[in-house]
């Protein structure tokens, strides 16, 4: 499952990659930097898993699983929020949205390799 999700990953970056550069409205560089904060998606999958092995986990299980799988989502609307501001003219403040998720992803790495 982990695997087919991590393919199916591969696949939709190399599509939107392919279609931005037929485009040329975007950058393929800022495509591709909107897109590397989705590599941390597999393994928070596979940790959001084991909110339920408490036997007495309530909603709040369920409440914390579709919180952490709805990242993806957020990543994918900041990408298309960044396309949105370089197709305005706003070339440096394309980079913001993504930049966020790239800080995100730094200090969840940071905070689980130092606990």
């Amino acid at each position: 499952m982990l695997i087919v999700m991590l393919l199916m990953l591969v696949v939709l970056v190399l599509l939107l990659v392919l279609i931005s550069g037929r485009n040329q409205e975007v950058p393929v560089v800022l495509t591709l930097f909107c897109l590397i904060p989705l590599a941390i998606t597999p393994g928070l999958l596979f940790m959001s898993i084991f909110f339920f092995d408490d036997p007495n986990a309530g909603w709040g299980a369920y409440a914390a699983f579709f919180a952490v799988n709805s990242y993806p989502f957020l990543i994918l609307a900041a990408m298309f929020w960044s396309f949105r501001l370089y197709r305005q003219g706003r070339h440096g403040w394309a980079w913001v949205p993504p930049a966020v998720f790239h800080g995100v992803n730094l200090c969840f790495l940071v905070w689980l390799f130092v606990n």
